[in-house]
């Protein structure tokens, strides 16, 4: 196991530095046992909770910043959404789907538990539903 890194009265159970050399702009779940950070450099890092090594590192938006991240149970991906207007699935650091529907940024991103179904929101006023085993498939919705 991995040191705590905080004082005996600090609420902070782990502190996790030098992930991202820049802002950090999304955090979330990234399997059973991992997390996952992203950053406005466009990198993401995934992390085992018990141990705190490094599961993977990469570049999944070569040089646009991260909007929003999740992991899709129902898929067993993490999805990535970007500046760049897309939203990408990964397994580690192989990507494995890619979702370009959006007409701008894409800064929201959420799944839905037990299944493969994923929304993502973007500065083009849309609303898309899409699933993750699926991407280049068109929206199932769209408000």
């Amino acid at each position: 196991r991995w040191p705590v890194l905080a004082a005996a009265n600090d609420p902070i159970v782990h502190r996790f530095r030098n992930l991202h050399s820049s802002f950090v702009t999304a955090v979330a779940t990234a399997g059973p046992d991992c997390f996952a950070s992203a950053g406005a450099l466009g990198y993401v890092n995934q992390i085992n909770i018990e141990t705190g090594a490094a599961v993977a590192r990469f570049e999944a938006h070569k040089g646009w910043a991260i909007g929003g991240l999740a992991y899709s149970e129902g898929a067993g991906v993490l999805i990535t959404a970007s500046l760049d207007s897309t939203c990408k699935c990964w397994r580690g650091a192989e990507q494995v789907g890619l979702f370009d529907k959006h007409a701008d940024s894409v800064r929201a991103l959420v799944t839905c538990p037990g299944s493969d179904l994923v929304v993502s929101g973007a500065d083009d006023g849309t609303v898309l539903g899409w699933h993750a085993g699926s991407p280049a498939a068109d929206p199932s919705f769209t408000f």
